[in-house]
């Protein structure tokens, strides 16, 4: 896939994280499965805009939700645009793509 994409459960814990996100986090999967996404794993996401966003699409019966968000990681920043879709289960995929130079990209 040319995304990451992370499974959460409505707690916001990881139930997966593939191969994709592995290489835009620099995080194994084994590292992250099991833990706590917006305090453990990416604490920069613990702000309104992402995880109070998340919150309330997870409470609600909205359709997908869309919009952009700078990841703050030790030594770098990642611009992506993140999505929030609906799994078969009580859970919600998180969907990452970063930004290409230029906005060009795949």
């Amino acid at each position: 896939m040319p995304f990451g994409v992370i499974e959460l459960d409505p707690d916001g814990f990881v139930l997966s994280y593939n191969k994709a996100e592995e290489s835009l986090s620099g995080m194994a999967s084994s590292s992250v499965v099991g833990r706590h996404f917006f305090r453990e794993v990416a604490p920069c996401t613990s702000v309104k805009d992402f995880e109070g966003r998340f919150h309330s699409f997870i409470s609600s019966q909205s359709g997908p939700e869309s919009f952009n968000f700078t990841f703050r990681f030790p030594g770098r920043t990642t611009k992506v645009s993140i999505a929030f879709v609906r799994s078969e289960h009580a859970s919600a995929f998180v969907l990452v793509k970063a930004f290409t130079e230029m906005g060009h990209g795949g």
